[in-house]
Order: C-alpha cells, then structure tokens, then sequence
C-alpha cells in the first residue's frame, strides 16, 4: 500500500471545450509551451489537437524522483468536466481503484476507518531505521514506532495502524494549519527528501500551466 522507492509526480494537463473551442486548442502561447517547456515533437503537438492523451517523463533533479507530464483535450464545458472527475461514488467503481474515501470538514478519526498496512509492510516496518527504511517516512515516525509498539504481542498489526491513522490525522490537521512547512522529510534513504521541496517543485510547474490560464488537473 506504501511502500514506495520512488517519488512520482505526474502533471496532467486537462484541456476541455469551452465557448472557444478553436482558441483552446491552437493558441500559441500553448503551443510555445508544448514546444519549448516540456519539450513534446510537432506529432505530439498534433496528437494532442486530434484528441489523443500524450505522455511524457521530464527532467528530474535527484534520481529518487520521477516527473511526469500529460495532456489530453476533452470535449466537454470544465464546469461539466470538473463535476465528473469528482464523482467519487463513480470513482469507486473503477477497477484500478482499490478504495477512495473523502476526509470530512474538519477531518475526524472515522476517516481513517479501513485505512492500514498489510502484513508484509507491517513487518518491514520492525526493521526501519533512519536512511535504510523500505517504507517512506520521516525519521520521528520510525521512532514513535519503535518507542510506542510492542512487536511481540498479538495484537501487533492493530497497534501499528492505530498509530499510523492517529499519524496521518495529525499531520493532516498539520497541513491545513501550516501548508508546505507541516509535510517535513522522507528519510528511509540515507539523503533525506525534503517533502517541501518537492511540493514547492509541483507549484512552480502548475503555477506555469495556470499563467496560460489552462489549469492540469
């Protein structure tokens, strides 16, 4: 469920149908930066005009990251296309997801209800050690779990999901309060990544599509 050797970003790039349907698809300020910015051949360009999802992986700055770019055109108003993406009872009936839920307002501990680590991972977890972890997580996570888990008894697996649903609540409410400063750092590898970083990274990106007036999803 978490375990993870590899930070992935993904950047999709929505374009739908509005009253200027021509306009959208061939300004050339898009265009430009199509070309110029990620990079994508004329066929792409094309490709992208006929309707056609078009995929690529950019330029990453540490080899434990993956940037990867999409665009697809929808014919459809965003408002229209907005509404369907967050049909969530639609969602879940999709075959590639395994479960999807929505935090409530303010987020509660019922939230969490069915959210847990499988065996295996539970297991990896009694091993986790700062810069050599197969799961990832900050380094005071490690140790609350070492400190706060008894290993040998039976109930092992419920006190391990218990602490990471009272974990992921807490920096959830983190989060809110605080933004990018409350996401701290992944240190199951021996170079810490600063999760900050590469939110900030995912903002500049997405901050260069909204300029064009053209949001990704």
């Amino acid at each position: 469920m978490l375990r993870t050797f590899v930070h992935i970003t993904a950047f999709l790039l929505v374009i739908a149908a509005n009253t200027q349907l021509g306009h959208a698809q061939s300004r050339p300020d898009l265009h430009t930066y199509f070309q110029q910015d990620i990079g994508l051949s004329q066929d792409q360009i094309t490709a992208i005009r006929n309707g056609q999802p078009v995929a690529k992986a950019l330029p990453s700055r540490a080899p434990a990251e993956v940037f990867l770019f999409g665009a697809v055109y929808i014919h459809a108003a965003p408002e229209s296309y907005a509404k369907f993406a967050r049909d969530y009872d639609r969602l879940r009936k999709l075959p590639n997801n395994l479960a999807l839920e929505v935090f409530s307002d303010p987020p509660g501990p019922s939230d969490l209800r069915g959210f847990a680590f499988d065996k295996n991972e539970i297991s990896d977890l009694e091993n986790c050690k700062p810069g050599d972890c197969q799961i990832q997580m900050p380094a005071s996570g490690m140790k609350d779990l070492h400190k706060s888990i008894n290993w040998s008894a039976a109930d092992v697996n419920d006190q391990v999901n218990q602490l990471l649903q009272k974990a992921i609540l807490q920096g959830l409410i983190a989060y809110q309060h605080e933004d990018n400063v409350a996401l701290g750092a992944y240190n199951d590898k021996p170079d810490p990544a600063e999760v900050r970083r590469w939110n900030y990274r995912v903002v500049v990106r997405r901050n260069v599509f909204c300029s064009l007036e053209i949001c990704p999803a």
